[in-house]
């Protein structure tokens, strides 16, 4: 519901667990493109632009960040989910 209306792009998400699944689930059936990060990924990038700060709003922006420099592809299925 929080996304209807806003000029979404793209998803992009760290898996947490089982935890991720039904949030992956909704979004692709509402239609919205995503892209799942592994975690470690994410944070090597992080340290590797100098961030050393984990809070959910730099890791939001990290992953970002990461979708924006690697041209996240999203996924076009729930089998098929995009890997940065």
């Amino acid at each position: 519901k929080w996304l209807k209306g806003r000029n979404v792009v793209m998803v992009v998400f760290e898996p947490t667990g089982p935890y991720h699944k039904a949030l992956e689930a909704d979004l692709h059936k509402a239609g919205v493109p995503l892209a799942k990060v592994n975690p470690l990924h994410a944070r090597r990038f992080a340290e590797a632009t100098g961030c050393l700060n984990k809070t959910d709003r730099v890791d939001a922006a990290i992953l970002a960040r990461m979708a924006n420099v690697f041209k996240s592809r999203p996924s076009l299925n729930g089998r098929k989910i995009s890997r940065v």
